[in-house]
């Protein structure tokens, strides 16, 4: 926990200003960006692909999670549940993600 130190003093000084408010600010949205994605891929790996329309999964805040980023995608969150599922499944989208990605 050592090496973490410094990044756990910039986030609790509040009364930052200039550059140390907008690393303060960078850390904080990278920690909260990285949150959202774990949270969204544990709810998208609990989608049940086996139904037909797949079915969202039965617990409360992940439903919740996916209905409201879902929700995105034209029609309904119901619509984007099951394009998200065949996206998913893709083999074109398996064969994109084997293409390193151009930088």
């Amino acid at each position: 926990m050592k090496g973490w130190r410094p990044f756990i003093q910039i986030l609790q000084d509040r009364i930052q200003r200039g550059p140390q408010r907008a690393l303060r600010d960078v850390i904080s949205a990278e920690i909260a960006t990285k949150a959202d994605l774990i949270l969204f891929e544990t709810a998208s790996a609990q989608i049940d692909d086996t139904q037909d329309p797949p079915l969202a999964p039965d617990i409360g805040w992940q439903a919740d999670l996916l209905s409201k980023s879902l929700a995105t995608f034209p029609r309904s969150s119901e619509a984007g549940l099951v394009m998200f599922t065949e996206a998913r499944t893709s083999p074109e989208l398996a064969r994109r993600s084997d293409k390193p990605s151009p930088r």
